[in-house]
Parts: C-alpha cells; sequence; structure tokens
C-alpha cells in the first residue's frame, strides 16, 4: 500500500513539473506566428532527422548485443533492436522505465539473465557520459557558447576586480591544490561518507565501463558504433535546423551545442523531456543566438517533437514485431 501511494504521488508530482515546464515555456506565445512558423517548415528536412533517430536506436540495439554476446552467442540483433526501441516507448509512458522493459525483453528472448543485462547497461551508461563529456568540452571551446561566456560572464566579472586577474587564475590553482592535497590525506573518511561513496562509485563506474569495452574481442566496432550514434544525433538537429529557414544560418556546431542542450532536457525527470526540452532550447538560443522567443520555441517544438513521433512509431512497430517473433518462435518450437 505504501509503495503505492509512493509511486501515485511521483507520478503526480512527475505530471505537475511537465505542466509547469510547458507553461513556462509557452506562456504569451502568439499562436499565430507559432503556426505560421510550424508551417515555413520543410518536412522532408524532419523526416530526414526521424530516420536518423531510427538509425540511431537501431545502432544503439546492435550495440548493446556486442555486450550480451559473452553471455549468450546466440542473442539476436532483431531482438536487441527491438527491445531498444520499446524503451524509448516506454520512458515516455512512465518515466525511467525503459532500462528495466529492455532488459526483461532480452531476458525473455535469449538466455541472458536480466540481472547481466542490467550490468551490460551501465557499460553503456558508462561510455555515453565520458562521449558527453568530450562533446561539452567541445562545445564550450569552439561554438558560439564558449564566447557568450567569455564575453558576458567572465569579461565583465574580471574587469570588475580590483586587483590583476593573474592573482584570481593563481589563487584558483592554489585551491585545487589544497582540494587534492585534501582528497588523498582524507581518502578513506571520503570514501566511508554517504555523499563521497556515491561520488567516487560513480567515477569508479564511469572508468570500469569505459575499460570493459576495451576487453570484448570486437571493442573496435563498440567504439565505432558509440560514435556513429552521436553523430546520427547530432544530423537529427541539423536536419532540423535545415527544416527550418528562421535558423538555417546555425552552422554544424552550433547543433552540437542544441545537441547538447536537448541532452539535459531529456536528462529532466519528466515523461519524454516534454517541457523541460522546449524551456532549455528556446531559452538559451535567444540570449546566445538573438533569435526571438517565438522562433526559438517552435525550433525547440519541431525538434522535440519529431523524436517523440520517431519513438512512439518506431517503439510501437518493435513491439509488435516482438509478438510477432514471440509467437512465430513458440509455433516452431511446439512443431518440434
Amino acid at each position: 500500500m505504501y509503495r503505492r501511494l509512493k509511486n501515485i504521488l511521483k507520478y503526480v508530482a512527475v505530471s505537475v513539473l511537465t505542466l509547469l515546464l510547458l507553461y513556462l515555456a509557452f506562456r504569451g506565445m502568439d499562436w499565430n506566428a507559432f503556426v505560421e512558423g510550424l508551417r515555413s517548415c520543410n518536412y522532408w528536412w524532419i523526416f530526414a532527422a526521424m530516420a536518423a533517430g531510427v538509425l540511431g536506436t537501431v545502432l544503439r540495439g546492435l550495440r548493446w548485443r556486442l555486450l550480451l554476446l559473452p553471455i549468450d552467442p546466440k542473442v539476436k540483433r532483431v531482438d536487441c533492436c527491438n527491445a531498444y526501441a520499446v524503451c524509448y516507448l516506454s520512458n515516455i509512458a512512465v518515466l525511467r522505465s525503459g532500462e528495466l522493459v529492455r532488459c526483461g525483453m532480452i531476458a525473455d528472448s535469449s538466455k541472458v539473465p536480466f540481472n547481466d543485462s542490467l550490468g551490460s547497461v551501465m557499460v553503456e551508461r558508462a561510455w555515453d557520459v565520458a562521449v558527453s563529456a568530450v562533446m561539452l568540452i567541445a562545445m564550450v571551446f569552439f561554438t558560439h557558447f564558449g564566447g557568450f561566456m567569455v564575453e558576458n560572464i567572465w569579461n565583465p566579472f574580471v574587469e570588475s576586480l580590483s586587483f590583476d586577474s593573474l592573482w584570481l587564475v593563481l589563487g584558483v590553482i592554489a585551491l585545487l591544490a589544497v582540494c587534492v592535497w585534501l582528497a588523498g590525506h582524507y581518502r578513506v573518511r571520503i570514501m566511508n561518507s554517504k555523499i563521497g561513496g556515491k561520488v567516487i562509485g560513480f567515477c569508479r563506474g564511469i572508468i570500469n565501463g569505459v575499460k570493459a569495452a576495451f576487453k570484448m574481442k570486437k571493442s573496435w566496432l563498440f567504439i565505432a558504433y558509440t560514435i556513429l550514434v552521436q553523430l546520427l544525433y547530432w544530423l537529427e538537429v541539423v536536419f532540423v535546423i535545415h527544416a527550418f529557414p528562421a535558423v538555417s544560418h546555425l552552422t554544424g556546431m552550433d547543433a552540437l551545442f542544441i545537441m547538447m542542450l536537448g541532452l539535459v532536457g531529456w536528462a529532466i525527470p519528466v515523461q519524454g523531456g516534454f517541457g523541460a526540452y522546449h524551456v532549455i532550447v528556446s531559452m538559451a538560443l535567444v540570449p546566445i543566438y538573438g533569435i526571438e522567443q517565438k522562433t526559438a520555441l517552435v525550433f525547440a517544438t519541431i525538434s522535440h517533437e519529431a523524436q517523440i513521433v520517431q519513438m512512439l512509431v518506431f517503439g510501437l512497430a518493435a513491439l509488435a514485431f516482438t509478438f510477432f517473433l514471440r509467437k512465430k518462435r513458440q509455433k516452431k518450437t511446439d512443431q518440434i
């Protein structure tokens, strides 16, 4: 009873947060201008973005299969890809349920135990976090975001100082050195603390996950899939930029910045990123690129809803195909 009530309250809280974010994103919107912005799009580019999303999901399924092969050499590609597509579909319906659903599906269609498949998910997560960190660094140094931060935050801050900024740099270096020394000196206490243990465990999980991929037989293929998946996510944004004339001046590096913003929007605990994606992407595009609020919101809506439609269509198709394969295999087993 207590667990059921807790789940209901959690679902209500997530729903309220989603509605609040959608309200913040769309309040004061000129709906005629919004509809006109939607009409101005070239939807062939939107379909191309959706196709890139489908291909990205397939490649994720194939990458996941590489981690499962040592456990069950006969695990099928189609089962892994279907499970991944249904995973995204499940996340839209119930927050953070997708990983459990796909692990359950693969456990049902192969000899991979549920707990072992969950372990493979942790390896995937580690690689995704590591790649995202590299892209974040690239975003800071090579996109308008870095220049915006320097011009609007760093330079005004330095100019407001009453002393030479060199002393600030030296002070930061000294502070970091002290932190490193304290971390080394009190490492046992930090590891035994609740927060410190979680942080250290998270970092170790990422490092171990990255190492695990290099130990598999086809590590080069795993890395290639990882790069291709991120490339396809980037292409999704590029295609949407081409689809919307009002933002067609944005470059490939700008698409990388928007892609990273989108990842943040999807990471916020609301179903399907609704509201969170719209708020984060539109609010960032306005000050950094000087794009009008309504234009930025139209762009965010097109980008997000293209992904949602792709996940729904591909996920439902994968779910139906999974039931078809299950009946076909069951019939074959009964004949034997």
